[in-house]
């Protein structure tokens, strides 16, 4: 796998998992860029968790668009029926 920008590492604060075409994707915010991003779970190498204060609350209520919270809980309600 070809890591991007050579493979310099993240710190996230996660507040979503989704699953949309066949992969999951965790929805966080990231500290450094200081807005909400999107990354594909299997992509993910050497994760760490940390004991920082979880960030980025209000910016991911303000930034998650109408279309991807229906999506999320569209699949959410078809997975309780199984």
């Amino acid at each position: 796998m070809e890591l991007k920008h050579e493979g310099e590492r993240y710190e996230i604060s996660p507040w979503q998992l989704m699953w949309d075409d066949e992969n999951y994707y965790l929805i966080g915010f990231d500290h450094k860029a200081r807005y909400i991003k999107h990354f594909r779970v299997d992509k993910m190498l050497d994760i760490q968790m940390c004991d920082h204060e979880r960030e980025g609350e209000e910016t991911f209520e303000k930034s998650m668009p109408e279309p991807i919270r229906k999506k999320y809980l569209a699949c959410m309600t078809e997975r309780r029926r199984r």
